[in-house]
């Protein structure tokens, strides 16, 4: 293979694009494993640097469609399944942009990687938001690799998160919120896809109101344990002593004379999840019974001598980092050693604000007042407010705040959404 030459473009030293320097190069095996027949689409109207490219990429095994403007390139997005965008930046100005804002509409799962002549940093009021990323031209072999590896890993995660959150919107609750740009909370989809089929217990640790009981059911539903219950218990509801009846049930006895027997929400969850929100809030005394129940599943019900007997995978989650409460001696260190098998910290929503689009793209389409009221979308202007915003109600804000836009909404598009006053960005 000939020696590429180097040349310097906006700052960068790259090797120089040509057809011998690219296609001598071997498709790593990771690379080819991950989908051989991955779709890559070409939107670019200059002729050889596009043509070069496509050349590049069927050579390694991928179905490549080149478009010459914007127009023809949503055409093909829209009839075909693409996988990577690859747009010429300097298509800004003749419909480059329609493309992108119909990709974040329509196609999320679509990655997109920009080109163009100059450094990464001169972009990034384009790449801030979105599923983007950038290569420079002229280009290289291994970054072309590399930044296509990525896009398409980010597809595939985005799409498996979708095929989730469609699945269990048949379930119960708005599963949609599960669905994410952010590289980070594709990790935290990985982890909870590669402990759903076990029946080790899971913590999540986030700030109020960032979907953690969502993650909760989504792993109870990817598990063999999908058919059996999911049993749901706020710790902070109950006084405590009515938390450990409202665990271990109750005898028809002394102890609560007005109480007829009936179990607890440990014995209907058997063969099914237990999922404790805001343990932080658990009493010690229960803490030490629950830790029995969880060692042997043997401990006794409230005012009997009948063992509990169930089969009970345990998913707890809390507003405050349980090593924090073991430092201030709230949580026994056993009882956090026995849960704490596959921890997953949850993002706050101002983490992962790339992803409001998405999430208000979601909720939009499946709202029923929205639909009924025929409302498609949000204004660029507002998005880019609420992106801005800080969140300290996380998700769950994000819900209300949405909520009221569409029950105010006068038209198609939602040109205005009020944020708390005491707290609203400028």
């Amino acid at each position: 293979m000939k020696q590429a030459k180097e040349h310097t473009v906006g700052g960068l030293t790259q090797t120089l694009y040509n057809r011998e320097s690219m296609v001598g190069i071997d498709a790593p095996e990771k690379f080819d494993a991950i989908q051989p027949k991955a779709h890559i689409l070409i939107i670019d109207n200059e002729i050889r640097p596009r043509e070069d490219l496509a050349c590049f990429y069927t050579s390694i095994g991928y179905t490549v469609e080149i478009a010459e403007s914007g127009e023809e390139g949503l055409n093909r997005v829209n009839n075909k399944k693409i996988d990577v965008v690859i747009l010429y930046r300097d298509l800004m100005s003749y419909g480059g942009r329609e493309v992108l804002r119909e990709l974040e509409r329509d196609h999320p799962e679509v990655s997109v990687i920009m080109t163009g002549y100059m450094p990464t940093d001169y972009y990034d009021q384009d790449l801030q938001y979105g599923n983007y990323d950038y290569m420079a031209k002229p280009f290289q072999a291994e970054i072309i690799h590399n930044k296509t590896r990525n896009a398409l890993n980010k597809s595939y995660v985005f799409a498996e998160s979708t095929s989730l959150s469609n699945a269990l919107k048949d379930t119960e609750g708005d599963f949609g919120l599960l669905l994410s740009k952010t590289p980070a909370m594709h990790q935290i989809f990985e982890t909870m896809r590669m402990a759903s089929p076990t029946n080790m217990s899971v913590v999540l640790e986030g700030e109020a109101g960032t979907g953690k009981a969502l993650i909760a059911r989504a792993i109870h539903y990817q598990s063999s344990r999908r058919s059996g219950p999911f049993v749901a218990v706020n710790c902070a509801a109950y006084p405590d002593a009515l938390l450990e009846t409202e665990l271990f049930g109750c005898e028809d006895g002394d102890y609560f004379k007005e109480e007829l027997k009936r179990p607890g929400k440990i014995k209907l969850a058997d063969k099914g999840t237990l999922f404790l929100d805001e343990i932080e809030s658990m009493a010690p005394f229960v803490q030490s019974k629950f830790l029995r129940a969880l060692e042997d599943w043997n401990s006794l019900h409230l005012g009997d001598q009948q063992s509990l007997d169930s089969d009970v995978r345990v998913i707890t989650a809390s507003n405050v980092p349980l090593q924090q409460l073991i430092a201030q001696g709230k949580m026994r260190a056993d009882l956090y050693y026995r849960i704490n098998v596959v921890p997953i910290h949850v993002l706050p929503l101002r983490e992962r604000a790339g992803d409001i689009p998405l999430l208000i793209d979601d909720f939009l389409r499946w709202h029923p007042i929205a639909i009924q009221k025929h409302i498609g979308g949000v204004s660029p202007e507002t998005i880019a407010r609420l992106i801005q915003y800080r969140w300290p109600g996380n998700i769950r804000e994000l819900q209300n705040v949405l909520e009221k836009a569409v029950v105010l909404a006068r038209d198609s598009i939602i040109d205005n959404i009020d944020l708390p006053a005491t707290i609203r960005v400028n």
